[in-house]
């Protein structure tokens, strides 16, 4: 026996925002292993998780960059493109990845969108390993998925449609006579016992309602929080952003999800020809993928431009308060010279008055000095005067005159009365004689 016979490869199909992570998150609780290296939670895009296998998702990326494709492209991917050599290396890269996963868990399951887009390439990989493959494809009301992108990627509700149906017209044409289940999102809320019951029944998968993995899911994953938009099927008619091919499309894959037509032969033909009128409408695809990149490009510029004016507005704001703080510094400034002047000018009065004062002190010292040179002078006349008369009364004295007329001079004070100075030479004999 093969070792690949036992190996069993799920891969859930759908459109963004059908609900493939709770679906997904669903295979667990049948016993279906998502691997170790999943994408982590977005809060408020996904916050219950995406369930994606990471190198799943980053193979898929390139090889629609190599496409010359993104996930929102209106585009069709023509069979031609497929050969492209460019695609070997990633090839090998898929298949790696797949028998390395398949190695570690017989029945593995891997969810991404874009798996849709690019399933002619795995298949391929699938067909080379010789592995079993099923398929769960989601299925949501496009008018629920139009309005979550246009709220998640800003994407006019007519691009939502067309991005819809190219989506789940390649699940459907890309899964025929292979084994496959289709499953209503909203129904897989209102009953997860049933739809997973349906899975279970389709791909082979052990289902046990009383199981803990399934309660846990049923009453701990599923909320209805899950579900942001909600139309109903019938809703369709009355958008008018929504062509009559998306309404057609609907139905038939609501009658699969319904169960209300066995998957048969006549699926093959509705599919084949729906097929075919969306390929009479390669060439709109085409102008509209034109217009919607350059509207994409235009809106990046524009959003350029406004972040560049939101800077330069920041920038302009800015140098604003730093002119208004530079006016108050100059303000400060002016005002701190003024003062500065101000003070100078009362110093320089002050200056000029002291030095007027010395002016004038100088001047009166200089009168002063000349009335001292005056002094001077008069002090050295008068000493020579003094000097002179000195001079004068010590020839005076001595001179014989005035020893004879001594005594004359004596009784002349005694007849003024002046007896103190007559007494003293008598004071002075009588201590004479006691000698």
């Amino acid at each position: 026996m093969n070792s690949t016979d036992h190996q069993h490869l799920i891969l859930v199909l759908g459109m963004h925002r059908s609900g493939t992570s709770a679906i997904t998150r669903g295979l667990m609780a049948l016993g279906v292993e998502l691997g170790q290296d999943l994408m982590q939670a977005a809060p408020g895009i996904n916050d219950k998780g995406f369930w994606e296998d990471t190198a799943f998702n980053q193979i898929n990326i390139e090889v629609m960059d190599t496409l010359g494709q993104e996930w929102h492209s209106l585009s069709l991917v023509t069979p031609d493109q497929w050969q492209n050599p460019s695609l070997d290396t990633l090839r090998l890269a898929g298949a790696n990845l797949l028998r390395e996963r398949l190695a570690a868990n017989p029945c593995f399951g891997i969810k991404d969108p874009r798996t849709v887009l690019t399933l002619p390439f795995w298949q391929g990989i699938i067909e080379h390993l010789g592995v079993k493959a099923s398929y769960v494809i989601a299925c949501r009301n496009p008018a629920s998925v139009a309005h979550s992108l246009a709220k998640r990627d800003g994407f006019a509700l007519e691009k939502g449609h067309f991005l819809w149906q190219a989506h789940m017209l390649h699940a459907l044409k890309g899964t025929q006579m292979a084994p496959r289940v289709f499953v209503d999102f909203d129904q897989m809320l209102k009953n997860p016992t049933g739809q997973l019951g349906r899975i279970g029944a389709r791909l082979g998968l052990e289902f046990d309602p009383s199981s803990e993995a399934i309660l846990d899911y049923q009453g701990e994953f599923l909320d209805a929080s899950l579900r942001h938009h909600g139309y109903a099927l019938n809703d369709l008619s009355l958008d008018p952003s929504a062509p009559q091919s998306v309404l057609d499309l609907s139905q038939l894959l609501f009658s699969l999800t319904a169960d209300a037509r066995p998957d048969n032969a006549s699926i093959h033909d509705e599919t084949e020809a729906l097929y075919r009128e969306t390929l009479k409408q390669r060439q709109s695809f085409r102008l509209m993928r034109h217009y919607d990149d350059s509207c994409r490009r235009l809106s990046a510029q524009l959003a350029a431009s406004q972040a560049g004016l939101a800077d330069l507005s920041q920038d302009l704001a800015q140098r604003k308060s730093e002119i208004t703080d530079l006016a108050k510094s100059i303000a400060q400034r002016d005002d701190l010279v003024a003062r500065l002047q101000q003070a100078a000018s009362d110093q320089d009065r002050r200056l000029n008055a002291l030095i007027q004062t010395n002016e004038n002190l100088s001047q009166a010292v200089q009168a002063l000095q000349h009335r001292l040179f005056e002094q001077d002078e008069d002090r050295l006349g008068l000493c020579r005067t003094l000097e002179e008369r000195d001079a004068a009364m010590d020839r005076l004295v001595k001179s014989r005159s005035w020893q004879i007329t001594k005594p004359l001079r004596w009784i002349g004070r005694i007849v003024r009365g002046d007896l103190r100075v007559a007494i003293e030479p008598l004071k002075r004999l009588r201590g004479f004689w006691r000698r």
